[in-house]
């Protein structure tokens, strides 16, 4: 069996740009850290998401409108992202995620927008 082809680094865009459906956005190179506190970063590429979805730090804030992240076949949530830490609120499906594909330190996490308020996360190993 041929191991997969990994994607084309050049199909990522420059921030600021609007992505088309089914473009990758980013990518996110994981830590024991992020494995640890059940995170990954979004930061260098966060101009990709639509502004209403960052948030404020605490979630009573309420000023955020929701993004579905689709995690995985039939695995979705909606969530925003943390003004602060710049990573997904939802931290229960990123570790269900990063337990489901055996996510590793070194394995990078990528982005792809759907639609302009639906992402699909998968993992690419390291």
């Amino acid at each position: 069996m041929e191991a997969p082809v990994p994607p084309d680094p050049t199909n990522i865009l420059p921030c600021g740009v609007v992505p088309e459906a089914g473009t990758v956005i980013g990518r996110s190179t994981l830590t024991k850290a992020n494995l640890k506190y059940h995170h990954f970063y979004l930061r260098e590429f966060l101009a990709k998401f639509p502004e209403s979805a960052i948030g404020a730090s605490k979630r009573v804030d309420g000023r955020s409108q929701m993004v579905t992240v689709e995690w995985g076949p039939g695995v979705s949530s909606k969530t925003d992202i943390c003004e602060r830490h710049k990573f997904f609120r939802d931290r229960s499906n990123t570790r269900a995620f990063f337990e489901r594909t055996g996510a590793r330190a070194g394995d990078t996490v990528e982005i792809i927008r759907v639609s302009p308020a639906n992402y699909r996360v998968g993992l690419l190993r390291g």
